[in-house]
Protein backbone atom coordinates (compact mmCIF):
# COMPACT_ATOMS: atom_id res chain seq x y z
CA UNK A 1 0.00 0.00 0.00
CA UNK A 2 2.92 2.66 0.45
CA UNK A 3 4.01 1.83 -3.30
CA UNK A 4 0.50 2.39 -4.30
CA UNK A 5 0.10 5.82 -2.19
CA UNK A 6 3.46 6.73 -3.31
CA UNK A 7 2.45 5.80 -7.17
CA UNK A 8 -0.71 8.04 -6.66
CA UNK A 9 1.34 11.45 -5.63
CA UNK A 10 4.14 10.48 -7.78
CA UNK A 11 2.18 9.40 -11.20
CA UNK A 12 4.81 10.35 -13.43
CA UNK A 13 7.42 7.92 -11.68
CA UNK A 14 6.98 4.44 -13.41
CA UNK A 15 9.29 3.11 -10.36
CA UNK A 16 6.63 3.17 -7.82
CA UNK A 17 4.09 1.46 -10.68
CA UNK A 18 6.52 -1.55 -10.92
CA UNK A 19 7.18 -1.80 -7.23
CA UNK A 20 3.42 -1.74 -6.43
CA UNK A 21 2.37 -4.52 -9.33
CA UNK A 22 5.12 -6.77 -8.50
CA UNK A 23 4.71 -6.79 -4.69
CA UNK A 24 0.69 -7.24 -5.65
CA UNK A 25 0.71 -9.91 -8.12
CA UNK A 26 3.56 -11.91 -6.78
CA UNK A 27 3.50 -11.95 -3.29
CA UNK A 28 0.54 -14.00 -2.31
CA UNK A 29 2.75 -16.94 -3.39
CA UNK A 30 4.24 -17.11 -0.04
CA UNK A 31 0.86 -18.24 1.52
CA UNK A 32 0.84 -21.42 -0.69
CA UNK A 33 4.21 -21.91 0.69
CA UNK A 34 3.02 -21.56 3.85
CA UNK A 35 -0.14 -23.71 3.67
CA UNK A 36 3.04 -26.59 2.04
CA UNK A 37 5.25 -26.56 5.08
CA UNK A 38 2.30 -27.05 7.38
CA UNK A 39 0.86 -29.69 5.97
CA UNK A 40 4.40 -31.37 6.17
CA UNK A 41 4.56 -30.80 9.83
CA UNK A 42 0.96 -32.03 10.18
CA UNK A 43 2.30 -35.50 8.45
CA UNK A 44 5.61 -35.42 10.51
CA UNK A 45 3.59 -34.74 13.92
CA UNK A 46 0.22 -36.75 13.70
CA UNK A 47 1.02 -39.88 11.34
CA UNK A 48 2.98 -42.49 12.92
CA UNK A 49 4.66 -43.60 10.23
CA UNK A 50 5.22 -39.64 8.82
CA UNK A 51 4.50 -40.77 5.22
CA UNK A 52 1.55 -39.90 3.23
CA UNK A 53 1.24 -41.29 -0.17
CA UNK A 54 5.00 -43.36 0.47
CA UNK A 55 6.41 -39.38 0.45
CA UNK A 56 8.56 -38.65 3.94
CA UNK A 57 7.16 -35.25 5.74
CA UNK A 58 9.99 -33.56 4.69
CA UNK A 59 9.97 -34.54 1.36
CA UNK A 60 6.47 -33.76 0.93
CA UNK A 61 6.72 -30.15 2.15
CA UNK A 62 10.41 -29.69 -0.05
CA UNK A 63 8.46 -30.74 -3.37
CA UNK A 64 5.84 -28.59 -2.97
CA UNK A 65 7.71 -25.76 -2.15
CA UNK A 66 10.34 -26.00 -4.64
CA UNK A 67 6.70 -26.42 -7.56
CA UNK A 68 5.78 -23.14 -5.70
CA UNK A 69 9.20 -21.32 -6.59
CA UNK A 70 8.71 -22.48 -10.45
CA UNK A 71 5.61 -20.91 -10.63
CA UNK A 72 6.74 -17.76 -8.92
CA UNK A 73 9.87 -17.54 -10.98
CA UNK A 74 6.77 -18.20 -14.03
CA UNK A 75 4.63 -15.40 -13.03
CA UNK A 76 7.68 -12.90 -12.07
CA UNK A 77 9.30 -13.35 -15.69
CA UNK A 78 5.64 -12.32 -16.70
CA UNK A 79 4.86 -9.33 -14.29
CA UNK A 80 8.33 -7.87 -15.30
CA UNK A 81 7.19 -7.81 -18.96
CA UNK A 82 4.20 -6.54 -17.76
CA UNK A 83 5.17 -3.85 -16.04
CA UNK A 84 7.48 -1.91 -18.63
CA UNK A 85 5.70 1.15 -19.07
CA UNK A 86 7.57 2.19 -23.02
CA UNK A 87 6.94 -1.74 -24.36
CA UNK A 88 5.10 -2.16 -27.70
CA UNK A 89 1.25 -3.80 -27.05
CA UNK A 90 2.78 -7.54 -28.35
CA UNK A 91 5.41 -7.48 -25.72
CA UNK A 92 2.52 -6.31 -22.81
CA UNK A 93 0.27 -9.28 -23.86
CA UNK A 94 3.35 -11.53 -24.28
CA UNK A 95 3.91 -10.71 -20.35
CA UNK A 96 0.14 -11.38 -19.68
CA UNK A 97 0.20 -14.65 -21.25
CA UNK A 98 3.38 -15.47 -19.19
CA UNK A 99 1.90 -14.57 -16.10
CA UNK A 100 -1.50 -16.30 -16.53
CA UNK A 101 0.55 -19.30 -17.71
CA UNK A 102 1.84 -18.80 -13.87
CA UNK A 103 -1.07 -18.70 -11.80
CA UNK A 104 -2.70 -21.43 -14.47
CA UNK A 105 0.60 -23.77 -12.73
CA UNK A 106 0.10 -22.51 -9.46
CA UNK A 107 -3.92 -23.53 -9.43
CA UNK A 108 -2.91 -27.14 -11.18
CA UNK A 109 -0.65 -27.47 -7.98
CA UNK A 110 -2.82 -26.36 -5.22
CA UNK A 111 -5.60 -28.59 -7.04
CA UNK A 112 -2.93 -31.84 -6.05
CA UNK A 113 -2.18 -30.25 -3.15
CA UNK A 114 -5.97 -29.98 -1.70
CA UNK A 115 -6.44 -33.65 -3.10
CA UNK A 116 -3.90 -34.89 -0.63
CA UNK A 117 -5.04 -32.42 2.29
CA UNK A 118 -8.12 -34.32 2.00
CA UNK A 119 -6.34 -37.63 1.94
CA UNK A 120 -4.35 -36.91 5.04
CA UNK A 121 -7.58 -35.92 6.72
CA UNK A 122 -9.48 -39.06 6.09
CA UNK A 123 -6.17 -40.74 7.46
CA UNK A 124 -6.19 -38.53 10.61
CA UNK A 125 -10.29 -39.61 11.27
CA UNK A 126 -9.16 -43.64 10.67
CA UNK A 127 -6.17 -42.67 13.50
CA UNK A 128 -8.74 -41.01 15.63
CA UNK A 129 -10.76 -44.20 15.39
CA UNK A 130 -8.15 -46.81 16.26
CA UNK A 131 -6.63 -44.50 19.19
CA UNK A 132 -2.97 -45.15 18.06
CA UNK A 133 -2.18 -41.49 18.63
CA UNK A 134 -4.76 -40.85 21.25
CA UNK A 135 -2.01 -38.71 23.29
CA UNK A 136 -1.28 -36.21 20.24
CA UNK A 137 -4.68 -35.56 19.54
CA UNK A 138 -6.34 -35.21 22.97
CA UNK A 139 -5.51 -31.93 24.68
CA UNK A 140 -4.80 -30.06 22.52
CA UNK A 141 -5.34 -25.91 22.04
CA UNK A 142 -7.77 -26.43 19.63
CA UNK A 143 -9.64 -29.69 18.18
CA UNK A 144 -7.35 -30.74 15.11
CA UNK A 145 -9.90 -30.58 12.98
CA UNK A 146 -9.97 -26.76 13.09
CA UNK A 147 -6.41 -26.45 11.08
CA UNK A 148 -8.20 -28.35 7.92
CA UNK A 149 -11.26 -26.18 7.90
CA UNK A 150 -8.34 -23.23 8.32
CA UNK A 151 -6.36 -24.58 5.38
CA UNK A 152 -9.64 -25.34 3.08
CA UNK A 153 -10.72 -21.71 3.63
CA UNK A 154 -7.36 -20.43 2.93
CA UNK A 155 -7.43 -22.93 -0.56
CA UNK A 156 -10.44 -21.13 -1.53
CA UNK A 157 -9.09 -17.56 -1.04
CA UNK A 158 -6.55 -18.25 -3.03
CA UNK A 159 -8.23 -19.96 -5.70
CA UNK A 160 -11.13 -16.95 -5.94
CA UNK A 161 -7.63 -14.50 -6.17
CA UNK A 162 -6.65 -16.89 -8.95
CA UNK A 163 -9.37 -16.81 -10.67
CA UNK A 164 -10.15 -13.14 -10.22
CA UNK A 165 -6.65 -13.27 -11.92
CA UNK A 166 -7.37 -15.30 -14.81
CA UNK A 167 -10.30 -13.39 -15.75
CA UNK A 168 -8.88 -10.10 -15.82
CA UNK A 169 -6.06 -10.66 -17.71
CA UNK A 170 -8.34 -13.13 -20.31
CA UNK A 171 -8.62 -10.40 -22.74
CA UNK A 172 -5.20 -8.33 -22.32
CA UNK A 173 -4.96 -5.21 -21.01
CA UNK A 174 -7.37 -3.06 -22.84
CA UNK A 175 -9.02 -0.22 -21.53
CA UNK A 176 -12.66 -1.08 -21.99
CA UNK A 177 -12.42 -3.97 -19.44
CA UNK A 178 -13.96 -3.06 -15.85
CA UNK A 179 -10.91 -4.66 -13.78
CA UNK A 180 -8.90 -2.95 -15.85
CA UNK A 181 -10.32 0.51 -15.05
CA UNK A 182 -12.23 0.27 -11.88
CA UNK A 183 -9.59 -0.58 -9.12
CA UNK A 184 -12.23 -1.67 -6.47
CA UNK A 185 -12.06 -5.06 -8.43
CA UNK A 186 -8.51 -5.83 -7.22
CA UNK A 187 -9.14 -5.09 -3.93
CA UNK A 188 -12.42 -6.95 -2.97
CA UNK A 189 -10.60 -10.09 -5.08
CA UNK A 190 -7.41 -10.09 -4.79
CA UNK A 191 -6.41 -8.23 -1.54
CA UNK A 192 -9.57 -9.39 0.87
CA UNK A 193 -9.47 -12.90 -0.16
CA UNK A 194 -5.43 -12.84 0.57
CA UNK A 195 -6.38 -10.61 4.17
CA UNK A 196 -9.04 -13.66 4.73
CA UNK A 197 -6.41 -16.36 4.24
CA UNK A 198 -3.62 -14.84 6.28
CA UNK A 199 -6.31 -13.49 9.12
CA UNK A 200 -7.66 -16.69 9.94
CA UNK A 201 -4.58 -18.10 10.53
CA UNK A 202 -3.79 -15.91 13.03
CA UNK A 203 -7.03 -17.86 14.82
CA UNK A 204 -6.18 -21.25 14.01
CA UNK A 205 -1.94 -21.11 13.86
CA UNK A 206 -0.61 -24.30 13.39
CA UNK A 207 1.85 -23.43 16.05
CA UNK A 208 -0.68 -23.48 19.18
CA UNK A 209 -1.52 -27.34 17.94
CA UNK A 210 1.98 -28.71 16.48
CA UNK A 211 3.91 -28.83 19.59
CA UNK A 212 6.83 -31.02 20.77
CA UNK A 213 9.74 -32.73 19.04
CA UNK A 214 7.62 -34.05 16.23
CA UNK A 215 6.57 -30.58 15.40
CA UNK A 216 9.88 -29.66 13.45
CA UNK A 217 11.84 -30.96 10.55
CA UNK A 218 14.96 -30.07 13.08
CA UNK A 219 14.18 -32.86 15.49
CA UNK A 220 13.40 -35.46 13.05
CA UNK A 221 17.07 -34.37 11.16
CA UNK A 222 19.08 -34.93 14.35
CA UNK A 223 17.29 -38.43 14.93
CA UNK A 224 17.97 -39.62 11.60
CA UNK A 225 21.66 -38.13 12.09
CA UNK A 226 22.29 -40.17 15.12
CA UNK A 227 20.53 -43.09 13.34
CA UNK A 228 23.07 -43.39 10.87
CA UNK A 229 26.13 -42.79 13.07
CA UNK A 230 24.46 -45.69 14.98
CA UNK A 231 24.56 -47.71 12.23
CA UNK A 232 28.12 -46.86 11.41
CA UNK A 233 29.19 -47.54 14.78
CA UNK A 234 27.50 -51.26 15.07
CA UNK A 235 29.16 -52.07 11.21
CA UNK A 236 32.99 -50.81 12.64
CA UNK A 237 32.25 -52.63 16.00
CA UNK A 238 29.90 -55.51 15.30
CA UNK A 239 31.32 -56.80 18.63
CA UNK A 240 31.92 -54.12 21.28
CA UNK A 241 33.63 -54.95 24.50
CA UNK A 242 32.66 -53.91 27.74
CA UNK A 243 35.24 -52.91 30.80
CA UNK A 244 34.21 -51.33 33.67
CA UNK A 245 35.21 -47.65 32.45
CA UNK A 246 33.76 -48.35 29.22
CA UNK A 247 30.14 -46.69 28.01
CA UNK A 248 27.69 -49.84 26.65
CA UNK A 249 25.94 -46.75 24.49
CA UNK A 250 26.05 -47.47 20.99
CA UNK A 251 28.36 -44.28 20.66
CA UNK A 252 29.78 -41.15 22.96
CA UNK A 253 27.02 -38.84 23.22
CA UNK A 254 23.79 -40.71 22.24
CA UNK A 255 20.81 -39.48 24.04
CA UNK A 256 19.76 -42.21 25.81
CA UNK A 257 20.61 -43.03 29.18
CA UNK A 258 24.41 -44.93 29.48
CA UNK A 259 24.62 -47.58 31.26
CA UNK A 260 28.30 -49.23 32.33
CA UNK A 261 29.44 -52.52 32.74
CA UNK A 262 29.87 -53.35 36.73
CA UNK A 263 32.73 -55.59 38.01
CA UNK A 264 31.29 -58.77 39.69
CA UNK A 265 30.48 -58.77 43.07
CA UNK A 266 33.46 -60.64 45.03
CA UNK A 267 32.23 -63.85 47.38
CA UNK A 268 32.25 -64.53 50.40
CA UNK A 269 36.03 -66.27 51.60
CA UNK A 270 38.12 -66.58 54.16
CA UNK A 271 41.29 -63.91 54.78
CA UNK A 272 44.26 -65.19 53.13
CA UNK A 273 47.30 -66.93 55.26
CA UNK A 274 49.65 -65.88 56.30
CA UNK A 275 53.03 -67.26 55.76
CA UNK A 276 54.85 -65.72 58.18
CA UNK A 277 53.09 -67.36 61.47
Amino acid sequence: MACRSMETQHQNISKYYVYFMVFFLVAPIWINAFLYMTLGRMVQFFVPEQTLIRISARRFGLIFVCLDILAFVVQLIGVGILVQTDAATDVVLRGVHIYMAGIAVQEIFIVCFIGLTIHLHRRLLEIERTGVQVGKMANLAFNWRWLFYTMYFALIMITIRIAFRLAEYSKGTSAEEPTNTHEWYQYVFDALPMFLAVFIFTIFHPGRILQGPDSGFRHAKKVAKMEKKQRKFQKENPYPMASDDVALAPYPGHHQQQVYAQPSPLLPHSPPRSYFG
